[in-house]
């Protein structure tokens, strides 16, 4: 439950802004799985935050693009890190990715990168440090 659902209408979202969402979803699982995290995030008002998803609007049309929801909302999102966090963000994400490559991966399959204490360990932060950095982020 969200810290502040005793200011947001019953009705809320409302048929026509789902309707919207799915729309905008064009399909994708991913978009309405992050959709969700983003606007739930107990350090902001939801009502805010799936205001500014649905001002969103892609620069080309959805034909030429069809992911281009996924892309303005991921956008969005990473436009919000604040400037001075951005190296970090950019080292902790480089680290996952290079855990995420799968077969392909240059690290051996048994570095524990998904754990947050050998983030820290490895790229020498302080406890906090990374939900600091990636506070923005769902």
């Amino acid at each position: 439950m969200h810290r502040l659902k005793q200011f947001i209408p019953s009705s809320w979202p409302g048929e026509d802004t789902l309707y919207q969402l799915v729309l905008k979803s064009s399909g994708q699982f991913i978009y309405a799985s992050t959709l969700i995290a983003y606007v739930r995030s107990s350090r902001y008002h939801p009502v805010e935050r799936l205001k500014i998803i649905l001002g969103l609007e892609p620069n080309m049309p959805y034909e030429d693009l069809p992911f281009s929801n996924m892309d303005l909302l991921y956008r969005h999102m990473f436009s919000t890190i604040p400037v001075e966090n951005i190296t970090m963000v950019l080292k902790i994400l480089g680290l996952l990715t290079l855990k995420l490559g799968g077969d392909h991966s240059i690290l051996p399959p048994w570095t524990p990168f998904e754990e947050t204490d050998t983030i820290v360990a490895f790229l020498s932060l302080k406890l906090g440090d990374i939900e600091r950095c990636l506070g923005a982020l769902p």
